[in-house]
Formats: C-alpha cells, sequence, structure tokens
C-alpha cells in the first residue's frame, strides 16, 4: 500500500445508499494511512464533504440517481477542485455517461470489489505525483 502523503492520513468519503464500501476499505485499507467516511446521500454527504475535504471520494450507485451524482460531483470540485472521483454503477447505462463528463477520475460499472483497492492504489498514486 502506498505511503500517505507527508504521512498525513488520506480521506476517503463514500456517498452511498448503504455502508459496504466503506465497511470493505475500513477493513482491508491501513488506519493508520486512510480515514474512510461513510455517508448517505444528501445533506449527510454534503456535510461530510464540507468537514473532511477529501482527497478521494466514492459515488455509489450512481446509475439509480445520476441527476444527484452530478450535484455530487459539482460540490465536490468546488470544495477540493483537484479530488478523485470514483464512480461506481451497478449496471452500466447510457445515462452514466453525463456523470462522466462531469470529471470523474475512474469509473467503475458491475462488480468493484476485485478492482477497488487497486483503484483507490492508483489515485493514491496520482496524489503523490501531483505533489
Amino acid at each position: 500500500m502506498m505511503e500517505a502523503v507527508e504521512s498525513e492520513r488520506i480521506h476517503i468519503l463514500i456517498c452511498s445508499p448503504e455502508y459496504t464500501i466503506a465497511e470493505y476499505l475500513t477493513a482491508t485499507l491501513p488506519g493508520s494511512q486512510f480515514r474512510v467516511i461513510g455517508a448517505l446521500p444528501g445533506q449527510t454527504f454534503v456535510n461530510a464533504a464540507r468537514r473532511t475535504r477529501p482527497e478521494i471520494a466514492i459515488l455509489d450507485r450512481v446509475d439509480d440517481r445520476f441527476m444527484i451524482a452530478q450535484m455530487e460531483v459539482a460540490l465536490l470540485k468546488e470544495i477540493v477542485p483537484d479530488v478523485r472521483i470514483i464512480a461506481v454503477s451497478a449496471q452500466s447505462s447510457p445515462s452514466d455517461g453525463t456523470v462522466l463528463e462531469s470529471g470523474i477520475y475512474y469509473y467503475l460499472a458491475n462488480d468493484w470489489e476485485p478492482v477497488m483497492l487497486d483503484i483507490v492504489n492508483a489515485a493514491v498514486n496520482a496524489i503523490v505525483a501531483q505533489g
């Protein structure tokens, strides 16, 4: 696993109607390097985004709520312009394209578990390379 930038923990904010991804990353990533925050869509997410200013954000089920996901992307980019956003879709659909066009770092359709750690690692590497 990548060393966190300047020995500070990297904040990962997960916006999802359930806590499956947050629980998975909390159990898998070293707590000394990462702080994983799960938030329900809506005001809970807005408050968490403003409070934590995450380096990485994961938006779950964008296929079910693509218009809301677009607003979440805009809010994240306003708060942290260089945030790495990972969009997760349970089933790829044409409506996902509008979310992708709004500046997503990575789009993941279907089963996220086998590749999520690799994607998070790639985002961390991009953050470190950016300096």
